[in-house]
């Protein structure tokens, strides 16, 4: 498609009009902004750092374009800028205990809070209801 050194952005924006491709049409396909389709044609990152959402969103570009994204990512670390690395939470079993917990804690909050709408969306029974009807049936037998 384009040669080695032409800017991944550049590269992105001449194979989406290759393929007759609007924003747009990117945008709708991808569930995109349009802001975001802008900053990776254009190769404006926020910083060096780029994040796991934009690294996903490059990845998601480049397949609807079927451009080979690691090309894209190896061009991009090329120019100095640093992509996070695919580390799972067995590799970090201080995050995995961690996290567990915070899920399980989560969990427990929101069983407590449905619980408790549920106990309020009841009607309550009242002493005077409960004691009176065993009068009233004795009532109704003499």
């Amino acid at each position: 498609m384009a040669k080695n050194n032409t800017p991944v952005g550049q590269e992105l924006a001449h194979t989406r009009d290759l393929l007759s491709l609007s924003v747009q049409e990117v945008m709708s396909i991808l569930k995109m902004k349009e802001s975001t389709i802008q900053m990776l044609e254009k190769d404006l990152y926020p910083s060096q750092n780029i994040d796991v959402f934009t690294k996903a969103h490059l990845v998601s570009y480049c397949k609807v374009l079927n451009i080979n994204a690691q090309t894209m990512i190896n061009k991009l670390e090329a120019k100095g800028y640093n992509f996070p690395s695919a580390k799972t939470v067995k590799e970090q079993p201080e995050l995995s205990k961690s996290y567990g917990r915070k899920k399980q804690t989560i969990a427990l909050g929101i069983f407590i809070i449905y619980m408790g709408m549920y106990l309020m969306s009841k009607p309550a029974e009242t002493v005077e209801h409960t004691i009176a009807s065993p009068l009233t049936s004795e009532v109704l037998y003499e």
